[in-house]
């Protein structure tokens, strides 16, 4: 299969990926799957996401949404803070969960989400 970039902006093969937690889905008639071992395959694709090559590959979180939402300012004229970028693009994700159903978008939520948990507590120490 080809690489794929993911919304969190990392390529990643869709068969390996696939392969690492069973990509599979209660649903596909798979015997002894459990609704944890989707959820854990799910967290665990987010964590592989968020504490991989990601900090090679943008830098710091807070300066790579920072750049982020300044080039969001400077295309909309809509100032946000780099939590509320995050927020947005959890947002996007809830979305297009909405219209279809697709695995990656809660793999993205979850990373979003502790991307956002990161910053929120890095900014109260």
């Amino acid at each position: 299969m080809t690489d794929q970039t993911d919304d969190l902006g990392l390529e990643h093969d869709i068969a390996s990926a696939a392969a690492d937690d069973g990509g599979a889905h209660l649903d596909e008639g798979n015997e002894g799957l459990t609704v944890e071992t989707v959820a854990k395959g799910v967290l665990d694709d987010a964590i592989s996401l968020i504490c991989g090559d990601r900090a090679k590959a943008y830098g710091p979180v807070r300066k790579d949404w920072q750049r982020t939402v300044d080039i969001f300012f400077a295309y909309t004229g809509i100032r946000l803070t780099p939590e509320e970028g995050l927020k947005f693009m959890i947002c996007v994700k809830m979305s297009r969960d909405e219209h279809s159903h697709q695995r990656d978008n809660h793999t993205d939520r979850c990373g979003y989400d502790a991307l956002l948990c990161g910053l929120e507590e890095e900014s109260c120490s």
